[in-house]
């Protein structure tokens, strides 16, 4: 008995917290608290250290009721094709206890910290489109380009309104962070419907891949990638255009990113052993650009935020980790 504890303990890590499905889902958060705390008054600051790692909580809840809901949900075709998650794995009621407990628990930081009325709507609101992305009656999921947006609006409620209406920023911020991250997040799903279109074809889910056919849907693909690319050319430009100082070196900073990752992605595709999975799929300018907004530009960020308030170096670490982890499983992803 102690052995498959230890044995689930195990999986429940791997899966759900340090994996590529585990917590750094939540990364595109961190551009967005880094943001919105550079737009404040430098004398608030400080004081919003905690209110972030806050709202890191309560979006992390978020994260891990999305992913076990769709787990759960997609258990029997999950197990056909021989995929294994742990939270199948726990009886019923109390799989489904163990996701409305974590649910409870991200709103009830919300509430502990006595976070604005419209931080604990938009909490709501992801939730609502998380799981009517993956559950029944609606299940987004099986009904084409409906999937894509109503995930990718969840996203938006849960990496954006959550801290935007936490923090009390103004509009501008809101405007320039929602599509950058909206179309991030449909990148994202719609290259994975097109990576797993001939499994769903097996089981029937109709995804947007499925519905459109392989090659529309990657022609789409392609498509929407150049303008994720230019929203986050946008959120980058407008960011660095807010720094009170050192505007200059950041942006030398991020082009040399920018050249660093547009090399590699182009060396990765001459190689002999074949590019993995997203150089193959994705436009260079969108691997290149998303790297650099949602990963290098808020590390950047949270640093030069710690130099001038000490209270955020006790995020810089866990960023910086959250980060690095997500960029390696991210570049190591390969096609089955």
């Amino acid at each position: 008995m102690a052995t498959k504890k230890t044995r689930l303990w195990k999986k429940v890590g791997r899966e759900s917290v340090w994996g590529r499905r585990g917590l750094v889902k939540a990364n595109s958060l961190w551009i967005s608290l880094a943001l919105l705390v550079l737009l404040r008054n430098p004398e608030e600051r400080g004081a919003l250290a905690v209110s972030c790692l806050q709202i890191y909580l309560t979006v992390c809840c978020w994260v891990l009721v999305s992913i076990l809901a769709n787990d759960l949900s997609d258990w029997g075709l999950d197990s056909a094709s021989d995929k294994q998650r742990w939270i199948g794995g726990v009886s019923y009621p109390g799989n489904w206890a163990i996701v409305i407990a974590i649910s409870v628990a991200g709103l009830g930081i919300g509430l502990i910290a006595g976070s604005p009325a419209g931080a604990k709507w938009a909490y709501l609101g992801a939730t609502v489109l998380s799981l009517s992305y993956s559950l029944r009656p609606f299940r987004a999921k099986e009904r084409g380009a409906w999937g894509i947006f109503i995930y990718s609006l969840s996203c938006t409620f849960a990496y954006v309104l959550i801290p935007w209406a936490w923090l009390g920023t103004p509009w501008p911020a809101l405007l320039v962070l929602s599509p950058a991250v909206f179309l991030d997040k449909w990148v994202n799903l719609h290259f994975h419907e097109t990576l797993d279109y001939e499994t769903d074809a097996k089981v029937g889910i109709q995804t947007l891949a499925l519905r459109a056919g392989i090659k529309l849907a990657r022609r789409w693909l392609y498509r929407t990638a150049g303008l994720a690319a230019a929203a986050a050319a946008a959120l980058l430009a407008f960011t660095i255009a807010r720094l009170p100082e050192g505007r200059i070196l950041m942006m030398l900073g991020m082009i040399g990113v920018l050249a660093i990752s547009t090399a590699y992605v182009l060396w990765e595709r001459r190689r002999s052993t074949g590019p993995t999975a997203l150089v193959q799929a994705l436009p260079w300018p969108y691997l290149a650009s998303t790297l650099t907004a949602f990963r290098a530009l808020p590390f950047f960020l949270i640093v030069w935020l710690a130099l001038n308030e000490a209270s955020f170096w006790a995020m810089a670490p866990l960023a910086a980790v959250s980060l690095v982890a997500e960029s390696w499983y991210t570049f190591r992803y390969r096609i089955p």
